[in-house]
């Protein structure tokens, strides 16, 4: 992953609606049910949840040669709010690149307490504009 070799505007723009709201404790998380077929029909993005850290050790597998849209993210708490403190995780510690042209790249890794090795966090390829509505979609009180 270099995320310096992505856009500056993709930067900035990640900086600013991802990483501060969520440090400044100004993101305001989509109210209700945590719906992947709600971000399917409105943003056209493969979303899956998986809620057991071991769950997420195939997803390497499964999804590496897709050639769509996808997303693939591990929850420890509420669905929309668990979405956006991963992707804030992955911007955070600059885990993302510039896919083929337009498309970014995120693979988040971390080890956690009691852990031996890393675990995949959240995984996902899709066009920049897909992220960008998908960030207005869990914050759509932000801006």
């Amino acid at each position: 992953m270099n995320p310096l070799a992505t856009h500056l505007t993709w930067r900035t723009f990640l900086y600013n609606e991802v990483l501060l709201p969520w440090e400044t404790a100004t993101v305001r998380i989509r109210p209700g049910v945590y719906s992947k077929k709600a971000m399917a029909d409105e943003l056209g993005l493969h979303v899956v949840k998986k809620s057991k850290l071991a769950e997420m050790q195939t997803v390497e597998e499964e999804y590496r040669s897709l050639a769509g849209e996808f997303l693939v993210f591990y929850a420890d708490g509420k669905g929309y709010e668990a979405l956006f403190k991963r992707l804030r995780d992955t911007v955070a510690h600059a885990h993302y690149a510039a896919g083929r042209s337009g498309w970014i790249t995120m693979h988040h890794q971390f080890k956690g307490r009691g852990e031996t090795k890393p675990t995949v966090r959240l995984m996902a390829c899709m066009r920049f504009t897909t992220l960008k509505s998908l960030i207005q979609f869990i914050n759509p009180s932000h801006r």
